[in-house]
């Protein structure tokens, strides 16, 4: 895990920020965001012609909801997932997409994120 290779510590510069017009000061800290926040990856390959995976994590095990858009918004796939706390990843073929830009968006629970990919013939 990358986790275990990275630290950061105060012992040769102060691990702080400073914020805000009175400088007010924050502690700053390495943490491994995939088992606690929700995000939304790119996809890999990109720009793909027959098949990508898209990366995405959780807070808490969850129902996810995956849907592919037109650029005009037509919605061209969904997809429903079950999807689990930290990473998760689902692989995307063409089928039924248009060649060009598509966008994707992910929804669980209260979270909504989106992103757009390239799909090439």
């Amino acid at each position: 895990q990358l986790s275990d290779l990275i630290g950061m510590n105060s012992s040769v510069t102060r691990a702080e920020a400073y914020i805000g017009e009175d400088l007010e000061v924050i502690n700053l800290e390495l943490r491994n965001s995939s088992a606690k926040d929700f995000s939304l990856s790119q996809n890999e390959p990109n720009p793909f012609s027959e098949q990508t995976t898209i990366g995405y994590s959780l807070p808490e095990n969850s129902a996810v909801t995956l849907t592919l858009y037109d650029v005009t918004g037509k919605v061209m796939r969904v997809m429903s997932l079950d999807g689990e706390r930290g990473a998760n990843t689902v692989s995307l073929d063409t089928k039924g997409l248009t060649a060009g830009v598509v966008y994707y968006k992910l929804e669980a629970g209260a979270h909504t994120a989106t992103k757009h990919m390239i799909v090439i013939e």
